[in-house]
């Protein structure tokens, strides 16, 4: 697996490159703190508060909520909620983090396009990885 994290003032951006494997499964576990709005909205899109602040959390296919155990210490657990889905896909599975608008991200094949900035991964069969940027 090879993962790329694209940073903006906004927002935070994860694809996951997979070797040899379409299926794949995503868990996000949430801080305690952190708020989940079961307002309405896109299947993708899960809306967060975190004290004041509004974020959008964007996850691939329908998110099922269910609770996981967040350590701030090793003597600390407590209870939070994770949000898991699963697909398969031939390309990368993206998600991200925004507190304002989302950069434009799309797919074409195994290539991610951020921006207009295209990222292409590859494998190799000695287990080399490859990725390459282009605008």
């Amino acid at each position: 697996m090879l993962r790329a994290c694209f940073v903006s003032d906004d927002a935070v951006i994860v694809a996951d490159w997979l070797d040899g494997s379409s299926s794949w499964d995503l868990s996000v576990l949430l801080h305690p703190g952190v708020i989940v709005d079961d307002g309405p909205g896109a299947d993708d899109r899960r809306g967060l508060r975190v004290g004041d602040d509004q974020l959008e959390l964007v996850l691939p296919g329908t998110a099922v909520a269910d609770r996981g155990a967040w350590a701030d210490g090793y003597d600390q657990v407590t209870s939070a909620v994770r949000l898991s889905t699963r697909g398969a896909s031939a390309g990368p599975v993206v998600w991200a983090l925004a507190a304002g608008d989302l950069p434009d991200v799309s797919g074409e094949g195994a290539a991610l396009i951020v921006d207009g900035t295209v990222v292409v991964v590859s494998f190799g069969d000695d287990g080399a990885m490859e990725l390459a940027l282009s605008r």
